[in-house]
């Protein structure tokens, strides 16, 4: 029973948007930032459920991107001292 009990939890954990780039329960916590700031501009660009769903995602990914080159960045400015 209690093998069966931690499958379907882990099961759940793992199955949809907790396992997705963005919007899971665990990017949440990790990127609760993240998350706020682009839900938040989400909602108030549209009240279409769809249309937050890509506004969100595009925000989600300008900033991953955004990060990436200020890590690359930050590298360079290292190495060339």
């Amino acid at each position: 029973m209690k093998k069966l009990l931690g499958i379907i939890v882990l099961g759940l954990l793992f199955s949809g948007n907790a396992y997705a780039d963005y919007g899971g329960w665990i990017d949440m916590i990790v990127n609760s930032k993240e998350h706020k700031y682009c839900g938040d501009l989400a909602r108030s660009m549209t009240s279409n459920k769809f249309k937050q769903s890509d506004i969100y995602y595009e925000c989600r990914a300008d900033i991953d991107i955004q990060q990436s080159i200020d890590k690359d960045f930050e590298k360079w400015k290292k190495n060339n001292k």
